[in-house]
């Protein structure tokens, strides 16, 4: 258990680093991610017309509207995908403080119960990874099929384009295998 411990603060440690490293320093971000041409008038329509903090899909339909005649609201939203630009857009009415040490407090907690849990599941699976380049690997797969589920799935259900999910996954792929050198290190089969 003290391994596990200990693998996961040094584990979230080195993902901490590296989403500075990789989020921060890095300049390959701005190769997927754009700023808003005319933003001052995109900003202002927004504040005027959204209401709160939320995600916002269009085209979407009312949920109302699919109480009263699901079969006519779906083919209206078939519709509107297939002829109208498709939109989602995060809306955080109040802004924050991205430097916040609340919100780097959260993301090193969301890292470490991260590292804990495939910190777990890397001590269950021991027997049968002998090797430390098999317990590097174990956590790297891992990883990989985290990234492949979540940031891969967004591009296929939710239409969006694929840079910004392929760079999410090549982000998360490239994090578990800085912490699987980590933690195929520290826990590991007593010998």
């Amino acid at each position: 258990m003290v391994r596990l411990l200990i693998g996961a603060v040094l584990s979230s440690i080195v993902l901490f680093v590296w989403g500075y490293l990789f989020w921060v320093v890095s300049p390959l971000r701005f190769g997927v991610l754009r700023t808003i041409p005319n933003e001052e008038a995109v900003i202002d329509a927004l504040k005027k017309n959204l209401p709160e903090t939320g995600i916002y899909l269009s085209p979407f339909a009312e949920e109302s509207r699919f109480k009263e005649d699901r079969e006519a609201a779906q083919k209206e939203l078939t519709e509107k995908h297939r002829e109208e630009p498709l939109v989602q857009i995060i809306y955080r009415k109040n802004g924050v403080d991205p430097m916040s040490p609340a919100t780097f407090a959260s993301g090193f907690a969301n890292m470490l119960v991260a590292s804990l849990l495939i910190g777990l599941l890397l001590k269950l699976a021991l027997p049968g990874l002998a090797s430390y380049s098999s317990r590097v690997l174990f956590v790297f797969v891992a990883g990989v099929f985290a990234a492949v589920t979540i940031d891969l799935s967004t591009p296929i259900w939710f239409h969006q384009p694929w840079d910004l999910p392929l760079f999410n996954a090549l982000y998360h792929a490239s994090s578990w295998f800085l912490a699987g050198l980590v933690l195929g290190a520290v826990i590991r089969p007593r010998s």
